[in-house]
């Protein structure tokens, strides 16, 4: 027997149930006042289905702005159902390609915030982790540390699959407190 993988951690799909649901009832809608408009202007043969409440005084006139409407009340049910139904995005990064371990946005962001702290002459630091680029903000004694930062970071993100690129930031201690 072989171990399986596990599958690739996923935040949860864009709606739930109820949002489904009003996805499928806004695109029934859309499709009825789409019929119910083009029978009203005589473009299609047959006849409207709630002509007697669209023949009230009190309702929108049929017209070509009511298709219009209907129409793109339609494509956003459509949209949302698109969206409700597409896979979430990546909870984390994977770590090695073959091993197949993740670790998620935010344990990396303290990942890389603790290993800047441990530079020497680095006061406080902050990280911001993404797939493509890691953003270190730390505030610092003086400017230089910015080089240890970087390639401290770079050694700690060595096991990622796609590994970011660095940027870091520094604030120098007695500059942040004149401003």
């Amino acid at each position: 027997m072989t171990p399986t993988s596990p599958p690739v951690p996923r935040k949860a799909a864009g709606a739930g149930i109820i949002g489904m649901l009003l996805a499928v009832l806004l695109v029934a809608l859309g499709i009825l006042l789409v019929h119910e408009g083009l029978a009203l202007q005589g473009w299609i043969d047959g006849s409207p289905l709630l002509e007697g409440v669209l023949s009230r005084r009190a309702v929108v006139e049929p017209g070509l702005l009511t298709t219009v409407v209907a129409a793109a009340l339609a494509l956003l049910g459509l949209w949302l159902l698109v969206t409700a139904f597409r896979r979430g995005r990546r909870r984390g990064v994977e770590l090695d390609a073959r091993t197949r371990v993740w670790m998620s946005h935010r344990d990396l962001d303290r990942l890389v915030t603790g290993t800047a702290e441990e530079v020497d002459g680095v006061l406080g630091a902050r990280a911001s982790v993404g797939r493509r680029r890691a953003v270190v903000h730390v505030d610092t004694t003086t400017p230089e540390v910015r080089g240890e930062v970087a390639a401290a970071v770079e050694r700690r993100l060595t096991a990622l699959d796609g590994r970011p690129r660095v940027d870091v930031r520094a604030t120098p201690r007695h500059e942040r407190e004149t401003r």
